[in-house]
């Protein structure tokens, strides 16, 4: 019980400085408000008009936690970390003095001297990546580009040699037969029986070419 009450009190703290922040007249938010509205966005420049707001996500977290364990102290710590890096980015490139962010600012004063602007942009870009590192190591390793399609290999079967004696004796019988049939005087006639075995025989080998049987009378 004492808990939700907490957050409830602490939540609506987080709404009354957000709007103060943006609405820091002391007519609308009294003389505490006014100050505390100026001084955000002296301290925190651009970031000062969003970061109270995100910090309704972790409020949310704790009421559906019973403790912290080192995972979620890990988490603070980089999520820490990444606001500072926006706040030292924000004071790289925003030439307004008002809304710079004094934090970010002074931070890199008190390190140019000594790093210079290089590695002060190095070093900004260091404590970003730590915390997404932190964060996000463990999704980015299980993360596996596409494989390509496996090539389809072409071989090619040759005729047992056995079968192939197989045919070149049967289609010699064949001939033998048509043989016989040629001493018998006929008429000029196509045996279409003996011409389908022969093709019936060759269907499967391309090797031997057989020209059409015509048997012609004496």
């Amino acid at each position: 019980m004492f808990k939700n009450i907490s957050l409830i009190l602490a939540g609506t703290l987080l709404v009354y400085l957000q709007f103060a922040t943006y609405m820091n007249s002391y007519e609308m938010v009294g003389s505490f408000g006014a100050y505390f509205g100026n001084l955000n966005k002296e301290m925190f420049g651009y970031l000062s008009f969003v970061y109270l707001l995100l910090l309704f996500y972790p409020l949310i977290k704790l009421k559906k936690l019973d403790r912290l364990s080192i995972n979620e102290y890990e988490k603070i710590i980089s999520y820490s970390l990444m606001f500072f890096s926006f706040m030292f980015l924000q004071a790289l490139v925003v030439d307004d003095i008002s809304l710079r962010g004094e934090i970010g600012y002074s931070s890199i004063e008190s390190i140019k001297p000594f790093i210079g602007m290089g590695g002060i942009w190095i070093f900004w870009f260091i404590i970003l990546m730590l915390p997404i590192f932190i964060l996000f190591g463990d999704k980015l390793a299980q993360l596996q580009l596409p494989k390509p399609p496996p090539k389809k290999q072409t071989t090619t079967t040759k005729p047992p040699k056995q079968a192939q004696e197989h045919k070149t004796i049967k289609i010699d019988e064949i001939v033998k037969q048509k043989d016989k049939q040629e001493n018998a005087p006929k008429e000029e006639i196509v045996d279409d029986s003996v011409q389908e075995e022969i093709n019936s025989v060759l269907e499967d080998n391309d090797f031997y070419e057989v020209e059409p049987i015509v048997q012609e009378t004496n």
